[in-house]
């Protein structure tokens, strides 16, 4: 079933196993439950740093669904939804969620460079998102997020001049 297949995706991307996550993900698309919450979940877990672009679709599906308390998921699937509230102009809310998981879980290298794009152009905390940035380039390597970091780090130093 789509369930099944969709919860199959969500095992195989929470561990590690991105390639597996993606083909359970196309089963549960190919029967009709690409947008189960479970489904949605494994995007963004599978997808995060091989393909932004479908890991912020599914976050920005989740997102919706957040709104409407159907969403959870975890902190990593947590730091995407923030990230969609921040990309839809929420920025109160995405900055404070951010703030809360980079805090309590900073292995999660994206959440520094989500964070770091919340406080980038406050005037009182460039220094802060000058750090998190950095931060999240160590983290993320090489690959879209961190070409996304290093674009801002580029940004923050060019307006520090």
């Amino acid at each position: 079933s789509a369930a099944a297949s969709a919860v199959t995706a969500l095992l195989e991307a929470k561990s590690g196993d991105a390639a597996a996550a993606r083909a359970a993900l196309a089963d549960a698309k190919r029967l009709g439950g690409a947008a189960d919450i479970a489904a949605l979940r494994a995007v963004v877990l599978a997808n995060r740093l091989v393909d932004v672009v479908e890991a912020r679709a599914a976050a920005d599906i989740l997102l919706e669904r957040a709104d409407q308390g159907e969403a959870g998921g975890g902190d990593v699937v947590a730091t995407w939804i923030a990230e969609a509230a921040w990309r839809k102009g929420d920025h109160p809310r995405a900055q404070a969620a951010l703030q809360a998981i980079v805090d309590t879980r900073p292995q999660i290298a994206e959440a520094h460079l989500f964070f770091a794009s919340t406080i980038a152009f406050l005037p009182l905390r460039k220094a802060e998102a000058l750090v998190e940035v950095t931060k999240a380039i160590k983290a993320l390597g090489v690959n879209e997020l961190g070409t996304e970091a290093e674009q801002l780090l580029l940004v923050l130093k060019s307006a520090e001049k």
